[in-house]
């Protein structure tokens, strides 16, 4: 292959990457299974890495599964719906248990990742505001969408039952 050649592929590469990803977090969140759930730790933006909301999700954790396998092999959660609009009950399993038994899971270490939300930089600082007041009163949610093979998307983020997207 040319220099020419690995020049347009250096070019190109990134920016399918990209597109790629895009597509793969679109095509969750429209056929995924959305689930709720609280968000908590608040953190500021970080100005050197962009304009984003910082969070942590807030896990509600129920007993692990017996036949699911040493904790150790535990790496994916299945989830039990509590109510609509209420965060799962997340219970302990291996994915290979998961993927066979549970009506829906998700990576564990993929949930935890979640961890941003971007936001528009003229809005920053009300949106920090509101998450901030929002989060006292338990009135910020984190929608998630979760693939059939339990990987987690943001959808959205609703503060005091209105979304940010929007």
């Amino acid at each position: 292959m040319s220099a020419r050649h690995w020049r347009w592929f250096a070019l190109w590469l990134p920016i399918v990457v990209l597109g790629v990803g895009i597509a793969r977090g679109e095509h969750a969140i429209r056929s995924g299974e959305i689930w709720h759930f609280d968000v908590g730790g608040y953190d500021p933006r970080d100005l050197l890495r962009g304009h984003y909301l910082r969070f942590r999700i807030e896990e509600q954790w129920g007993d692990a599964y017996d036949h699911a396998g040493p904790a150790s092999e535990a790496d994916c959660a299945c989830l039990e719906r509590k109510g609509e609009g209420e965060p799962p009950l997340l219970h302990a399993a291996s994915c290979a248990f998961a993927r066979e038994q549970c009506e829906d899971f998700v990576i564990r270490e993929e949930l935890l990742e979640l961890d941003r939300f971007y936001i528009p930089e003229a809005k920053a600082r009300e949106l920090e505001r509101r998450l901030q007041d929002a989060r006292a009163r338990d009135e910020a949610k984190l929608l998630v969408a979760i693939d059939r093979d339990g990987h987690p998307v943001i959808a959205d983020l609703l503060i005091d039952g209105v979304s940010l997207s929007e």
